[in-house]
């Protein structure tokens, strides 16, 4: 599988299709410069099994809460997705559907439009009442277990090689010692993506295999079950939160379990549902805002490239075009467009 994945021929392809989007960064052009030594550099280490993950560069961001972010360098990043693809080729067929999270063809939009849909077949176009039981698990990235995490990975790889470059991408971070071995999994990597779907997937499982619940789904550690009687939502809580601590060393966050009736709107993946509409939620629109203020202030001094926010504009219009929010739609266009 890896003496494949790291043919010289596999290597250039791979490296096109990693560098799209990003080819004006500047360590790209650097990199592009001695790309054969660069190239053959990773496949030698990745032969011989001397590759060695190199160190992150932590740093936070705040939207809207701070989260911190730890960059690989150049060379690891390359490494992780050639790891990914492979991985996803593999793996991605057996997810479940409604899984939507860092999956090509799906994304928040999909998840939300699904959600729709559940909520008019429960509610049988809004005649009868429908229910959202949304449970969010507690500091997910910095909580997934090393070893169990290797478990899974290797159900369906068996290509030593393979998991030995797998091995050390996850032994490569972690957050602290748990009582069941290294914990945690660094946001930024595009690997930890598909970590966590692997690792949650075996949560799909359960609800939908063991507990034979039909109308759920899934973003990322963020998921919703549906039904037209709350209390048989509120029955789940414990036996998931069981099974999350038991198989997973998960823990439910306490303060993000919602049990909400539609009319009152259920909120998931930044947006709230209505029986009739959609809308995004109010801090979501307040983070618009801001990013645009500071984006517009930044034209004004020069220190922004006014087609880079004028995309930023229209990417905020697309993602508002998804919803009934027409009204703030326009507003951000009188006080924005350039």
């Amino acid at each position: 599988m890896l003496s494949s994945l790291i043919e010289s021929e596999n290597l250039f392809l791979a490296w096109e299709e990693y560098k799209r989007g990003k080819r004006k960064r500047h360590k790209i052009r650097v990199v592009e410069c001695h790309i054969e030594d660069f190239l053959f550099c990773i496949q030698k280490e990745l032969s011989f099994f001397s590759y060695r993950h190199g160190p992150y560069s932590p740093f936070r961001i705040c939207d809207p809460k701070e989260r911190r972010i730890n960059k690989a360098t150049l060379r690891d990043r390359f490494v992780h997705h050639l790891i990914y693809t492979a991985l996803v080729t593999v793996y991605d067929s057996s997810f479940h559907f409604h899984s939507y999270s860092c999956r090509k063809g799906k994304g928040t939009h999909v998840a939300v439009k699904h959600l729709e849909r559940m909520t008019r077949i429960i509610s049988s176009n809004n005649n009868l009442p429908c229910y959202g039981l949304k449970m969010d698990i507690k500091c997910f990235f910095d909580s997934v277990n090393h070893s169990k995490l290797k478990v899974l990975v290797r159900k369906k790889i068996s290509d030593l090689s393979f998991l030995k470059v797998v091995d050390e991408i996850i032994d490569s971070y972690s957050t602290r010692l748990g009582p069941h071995g290294p914990l945690g999994i660094p946001l930024g990597n595009v690997t930890s993506q598909f970590f966590a779907n692997l690792y949650l997937h075996e949560l799909d499982v359960f609800i939908k295999h063991v507990l034979r619940k039909k109308h759920y789904l899934r973003y990322c550690d963020d998921f919703i079950l549906l039904n037209r009687d709350p209390s048989n939502l509120q029955v789940l809580i414990n036996p998931i939160e069981e099974f999350l601590g038991e198989s997973l060393h998960l823990d439910i966050h306490p303060h993000k379990v919602s049990l909400r009736k539609l009319s009152q709107g259920i909120d998931f993946v930044g947006t709230i549902i209505f029986p009739f509409h959609t809308l995004i939620r109010t801090k979501t629109k307040q983070r618009m805002k801001k990013r645009l203020r500071e984006g517009f202030q930044q034209v004004i001094d020069e220190k922004m490239d006014p087609v880079a926010y004028h995309q930023r504009v229209q990417s905020y219009l697309g993602i508002l075009s998804h919803a009934k929010q027409a009204r703030f739609s326009n507003d951000l266009k009188n006080a924005f467009y350039i």
